[in-house]
C-alpha cells in the first residue's frame, strides 16, 4: 500500500505507543508509564477515526465510537496498576463486553444480507466446542465464569458478522475486519488460559489485541471508500 505522510505518522506514533506499552510491562520501574500506554492506544485509535470519519455512516460512527470508548474504559479499569473500587476487575470485563457487543452490531449491519453464511457456523461451534473442553481440561479448577463465556460468544459471532461483510463492502474493509476479529479472538485466548500457561503472556494479549482495534478502525474507515492510504 502507499503511505502518504500523515497516516505514515500515524502508524508509527501507534507502534510506537504499543512498543511503549509492551517494554514497560516488563518492570514494576516503568509501572505508571504502563499505567498510560496502555488505555492511550485506544484513545489514539479514537483520535485517528475522529480525524478520517468523512464518509463513513452515522450509525457505524456511533458504533465505532462507543465501541472505542468502552474498550478504552475497559482498559483502565483492569490496568493492573491502578485500583479505583475494589470491583475494578468486574467493571472492565463488563466494558469489553458491552465493546465486543457493540462490534458485533456493527459488523452485523455491514453484512450481505443475501450470504446466509450456514457454512461459517459448523467451524466455529467447533471452535467454541474445542475451546470449552481445553478449559475445562486444563482449568478444571478454574471453570469458564459468565463474563468468559459472554466474551466467547460475543467474538465467535463478531467473526461470523465478520464473514458475512463478504460482498457488501470493499475486499479491503472485509479484509481488515476479519483479521481484526481473528486476533481478538487469539488474544482472548491467552486471556482466558493464562493462569495455566507457564509462561508471561502480556505480549501475546496486547499485540494481536491493540492490532485487532488499529484492524477495525481502518476496516471501517475503508467500509465505502475505493481507496484509502495507510
Amino acid at each position: 500500500m502507499i503511505f502518504d505522510k500523515i497516516n505514515k505518522s500515524f502508524g508509527a506514533l501507534f507502534l510506537l505507543i504499543l512498543l511503549i506499552e509492551v517494554i514497560s510491562s516488563k518492570s514494576e520501574d516503568f509501572s505508571r508509564l504502563h499505567t498510560v500506554a496502555m488505555p492511550l492506544l485506544l484513545a489514539y485509535l479514537f483520535i485517528f477515526f475522529y480525524l478520517r470519519r468523512q464518509g463513513t455512516s452515522i450509525i457505524s460512527k456511533i458504533l465505532l465510537f462507543s465501541a472505542l470508548g468502552c474498550a478504552f474504559t475497559g482498559d483502565i479499569f483492569l490496568s493492573k496498576e491502578l485500583s479505583i473500587f475494589d470491583s475494578e476487575n468486574s467493571l472492565g470485563y463488563i466494558c469489553h463486553a458491552l465493546a465486543h457487543a457493540l462490534l458485533v452490531i456493527l459488523f452485523y449491519n455491514g453484512r450481505n444480507k443475501k450470504n446466509k453464511g450456514y457454512q461459517f457456523l459448523l467451524p466455529l461451534l467447533i471452535i467454541a466446542g474445542l475451546f470449552m473442553f481445553f478449559n475445562y481440561k486444563y482449568q478444571y479448577e478454574e471453570t469458564l465464569n459468565l463474563f468468559s463465556f459472554v466474551q466467547l460468544v460475543l467474538i465467535l459471532t463478531m467473526i461470523y458478522f465478520s464473514f458475512l461483510r463478504k460482498n457488501n463492502v470493499t475486499k479491503e474493509s472485509y479484509t481488515f475486519i476479519l483479521i481484526g476479529s481473528v486476533l481478538l479472538f487469539i488474544s482472548y485466548i491467552f486471556v482466558n488460559f493464562e493462569p495455566s500457561l507457564q509462561f508471561e503472556v502480556h505480549d501475546f494479549i496486547m499485540i494481536p489485541y491493540a492490532t485487532a482495534f488499529l484492524c477495525f478502525v481502518i476496516g471501517i474507515i475503508k467500509e465505502k471508500q475505493t481507496s484509502f492510504n495507510f
